[in-house]
């Protein structure tokens, strides 16, 4: 039930927010993406996992 109000919030939120804070919110979190398969390049699944739980 409260995962229905939240994914609600979150639809609103989106459906407010214009084109351009959106493509820079995608253009951001694909720079993220990109960013954490880098980092994990010099490890495996084992050490990401264990540093980033760690944190």
């Amino acid at each position: 039930m409260v995962i229905r109000n939240v994914q609600k919030i979150q639809n609103d939120i989106f459906r407010k927010m214009s084109a351009q804070k959106k493509i820079r919110l995608a253009s951001n979190f694909t720079s993220f993406c990109i960013k954490i398969n880098q980092l994990n390049k010099n490890g495996n699944r084992r050490t990401f996992k264990k540093s980033y739980s760690d944190s």
